[in-house]
């Protein structure tokens, strides 16, 4: 401290104010995490996204997957618990477009052959659940906004989010079936 008191000297301040930037130390915040490597990302992270799952066990594997999952796009820990929370949350009621889709005629055509597809595969990896999408394009002739977003929203109750290979993938199979059935 008195080094610190030797140093210090009126003349070297400056009259302008200091700035403090939260979106620049979020930015700098990301940049660090991304920087960083697999194994010291994953022990950073992995408190934060056992506060967002629920309270029963879960595999280190799981857990890495989830991790590696939403590296590239949060600043903070806090912001996968943001992220993977909402997924095991009970599912919000529908409004405005979300009704809109879950009405259109194609809906619970799509919904009964993606929930009977994905009770037949032994993987969730994504080329399977990427094919499971194809299949029922080419057999129901629904595509786009039709085809995905009846899933979606039965899985989430979100129109916006995770990458649908991904949605299922988090949720696992079992636990995709069951909320299909809903």
């Amino acid at each position: 401290l008195s080094e610190a008191a030797k140093a210090f000297s009126l003349d070297r301040l400056s009259r302008s104010p200091s700035m403090f930037d939260p979106q620049k130390l979020a930015w700098m915040n990301a940049h660090y995490i991304k920087a960083m490597d697999e194994t010291n990302y994953f022990s950073f992270i992995r408190p934060f996204i056992l506060k967002a799952l629920p309270k029963q066990e879960h595999d280190e594997k799981y857990l890495y997957f989830l991790a590696m999952l939403f590296k590239e796009q949060i600043k903070s820990g806090q912001e996968i618990i943001d992220l993977i929370a909402p997924l095991f949350a009970p599912l919000p009621a529908l409004e405005g477009e979300a009704i809109e889709i879950m009405a259109l005629q194609t809906t619970p055509k799509v919904i009964e052959a993606f929930a009977t597809a994905l009770a037949k595969v032994t993987s969730i990896e994504p080329e399977v659940i990427k094919q499971l999408f194809k299949d029922i394009q080419g057999n129901l002739g629904v595509k786009g906004k039709a085809l995905y977003m009846p899933i979606r929203l039965k899985l989430t109750g979100m129109m916006h989010g995770l990458e649908m290979i991904n949605i299922i993938k988090v949720l696992g199979q079992e636990e995709s079936l069951r909320r299909l059935a809903k």
